[in-house]
């Protein structure tokens, strides 16, 4: 099945990128993990710890931006990422660069950069240059980042089956959740991501695994799709700033065609009277 070349809309369009893939290979991959510093380690001492339920009611439901490295997997090898930084808890506003690796099929390679304003997208197609003009497509609006507060509540409310403890990441500490989430769970808390993979699923559970900070902020997620959990993806997030960070639309644009209008010939006779 060929994968959609669009841009990300919302953090989840990434994972979806990934499932769409035919011929994955059984079996659960393991995270990408990263340099050895970045990889969570269980924490020593109860230095730094954390209540966890209290940091995530407590967190600042304002919106503010961070740097996202995301990046999606099928049967253990690469098919997307995206590298950029993003407004969340807003409705709009990012810059990334968008590319696809080893496990992408080679004619469906993509390899863009993405800018996203609250009502447009633009994107620029580097395969076919760094001079080639921008293309723009409507943006919805949606609110973006909000769904991982969501997860965070959504798992504590599982109890303690679902908190793992604390740990570090890059020497930080934070809290682990982990839970295998229904669809309907998934939906609640993430519509987008829910109804893309719902039919893929087949009622299948959805693992997760959230890292939390002592802001009640996930700063990092990671969830396995698909029958066999063949497809992974791994969200990543630092540098938090608060407020917003302005984002303008490019020059050299390519508009987004508009709604065409209604034809005519289709339109209902107007009535006639005796």
């Amino acid at each position: 099945m060929r994968i959609r070349r669009t841009a990300v809309v919302a953090m989840a369009a990434v994972t979806i990128a990934a499932l769409t893939l035919g011929g994955c290979e059984d079996g659960r991959p393991v995270s990408k993990g990263g340099e050895e510093g970045s990889r969570p380690r269980p924490m020593s001492t109860a230095e730094g710890a954390f209540d966890v339920e209290k940091a995530v009611r407590e967190a600042d439901p304002a919106p503010y931006s961070a740097h996202v490295e995301s990046d999606s997997f099928v049967g253990g090898k690469i098919t997307m990422s995206i590298s950029g930084r993003f407004n969340l808890n807003s409705r709009g506003g990012a810059t990334a660069r968008v590319h696809s690796g080893d496990g992408m099929p080679p004619d469906q390679a993509v390899d863009e950069d993405v800018v996203m304003t609250a009502k447009s997208i633009y994107r620029k197609d580097l395969n076919r240059g760094v001079d080639s003009p921008w293309q723009e497509e409507k943006n919805d609006g949606r609110q973006m980042g909000n769904e991982y507060a969501n997860y965070a509540r959504l798992m504590l409310d599982l109890g303690p089956k679902a908190r793992k403890g604390m740990e570090r990441l890059d020497g930080v500490p934070v809290y682990r959740l982990s839970a295998a989430l229904s669809n309907d769970q998934i939906t609640g808390a993430d519509p987008v991501t829910g109804e893309k993979v719902r039919a893929l699923q087949k009622g299948a559970k959805i693992p997760c695994d959230l890292l939390i900070n002592k802001d009640g902020r996930v700063v990092r997620m990671e969830q396995w799709f698909g029958r066999s959990s063949a497809a992974h993806t791994a969200i990543t997030m630092t540098d938090m700033l608060p407020g917003t960070y302005k984002v303008s639309a490019p020059t050299d644009v390519i508009p987004a065609s508009p709604d065409p209008d209604p034809d005519p010939a289709h339109e209902p006779a107007p009535a006639r009277h005796a």
